[in-house]
């Protein structure tokens, strides 16, 4: 069987976070400030470092931070939808997020997510816009001149050493 646990609490005032992997391994998170585990763990993982998730981070965007991860974890397959248990844990006791917290909270986040769908949508097509509008004109196959190059790699011209002024003159005679 594999199991994977999160071991949270208090060593006086000092906070501990502490993850007990599939192995049997014991790792401690203090220093990152969070920890994650599950098979939707990294996806987890990586949206709270995409945050910049710090363990002095003010409360409430520590908060909104960790359900952020906790959904963008639902991506994987066997994460739970239904329900997102939140536990915050204190010094002196341990509580479940208010119900009209976490509705607020879930109400934010699924408005955040659907205006940056919609933002991604609206950047993606003006990308392409810009693209569309911005691409050069391609050049025919015989508008393309390319030097004629010796054994040496050097322009016929250069390598014979005539044509060299005569060339200069006409693009000098070209450009005025």
């Amino acid at each position: 069987m594999e199991v994977e646990a999160l071991i949270v609490g208090f060593d006086e005032k000092i906070p501990h976070i502490y993850e007990v992997d599939k192995y049997g391994s014991i790792r401690c998170y203090n220093d990152v400030g969070f920890a994650v585990i599950g098979i939707g763990g990294w996806h987890a993982r990586s949206r709270l470092m995409q945050f910049g998730y710090v363990n002095t981070l003010p409360y409430m965007a520590a908060l909104a931070a960790i359900y952020a991860a906790k959904r963008a974890a639902e991506i994987a397959p066997g994460v739970g939808k239904a329900q997102t248990d939140i536990k915050l844990v204190f010094r002196d006791t341990n509580e479940t997020l208010y119900p009209h917290v976490h509705a607020k909270l879930k109400e934010l986040y699924e408005r955040f997510e659907k205006e940056q769908t919609e933002r991604a949508i609206a950047l993606i097509a003006e990308l392409s816009q810009f693209s569309y509008a911005a691409k050069p004109e391609v050049q025919q196959p015989d508008q393309v001149a390319l030097p004629a190059s010796s054994h040496d790699g050097r322009a016929d011209s250069e390598a014979s050493g005539s044509g060299t002024q005569e060339s200069a003159e006409h693009k000098a005679s070209e450009a005025s």
